[in-house]
């Protein structure tokens, strides 16, 4: 059986790989893809800006992820639970 605290972290997961295996999270301005796309080599730069989007993404969701933690341990502990 699954803690809850175990069953959130499944869901969060769930749910951050369903938002960076979508369309959409590969989005950028139609201006700046246009630039890309006529300069040499474009494809290869779209692929690294995608890429940097990504990973300038996941910082806040990653700090948010360990606040929420932090929290939720928190409150387990004041209720003497072990966290």
């Amino acid at each position: 059986m699954m803690t809850t605290l175990q069953q959130f972290a499944v869901r969060a997961l769930g749910v951050l790989v369903f938002l960076c295996s979508s369309g959409a999270a590969l989005a950028q301005c139609e201006m700046c893809k246009q630039t890309l796309a006529n300069a040499e080599g474009g494809a290869r730069m779209i692929a690294g800006i995608n890429t940097g989007i990504l990973f300038l993404l996941a910082a806040p969701f990653a700090i948010g992820m360990m606040i929420a933690l932090a929290l939720y341990r928190a409150y387990r502990r004041d209720r003497g639970e072990p966290a």
